[in-house]
């Protein structure tokens, strides 16, 4: 029997601390450097979108419905779009020099 696993996603929560300690002196911790947003998706997460919509076609409400089908991500067009506009920007030098 062939079969394929169940699509999953992980979470990382990332928390901080600000703490007073006893000479006065406020202490804060920070988020890692790649954590630039409150909700932050993945590479894996926007390439398979960008697949989706660039590869398959997909018009992107459809792929924002199947994301969430497949991975239960609510994630909007406009997001989708924009991963797209990134991933353009990224492999328009690999695509201009092997033309």
């Amino acid at each position: 029997m062939l079969d394929i696993p169940v699509a999953r996603h992980e979470v990382t929560e990332y928390r901080t601390l600000s703490l007073v300690c006893q000479c006065g002196k406020l202490h804060e911790s920070r988020f890692p450097e790649k954590v630039t947003e409150h909700v932050q998706y993945g590479p894996n997460i926007r390439a398979v979108a960008v697949h989706f919509t660039q590869g398959q076609l997909l018009p992107y409400a459809r792929t924002s419905e199947l994301m969430a089908d497949l991975y239960q991500l609510d994630i909007s067009p406009g997001t989708l779009h924009g991963w797209t506009r990134e991933a353009d920007a990224l492999l328009s030098p690999s695509v201009q020099a092997s033309r």
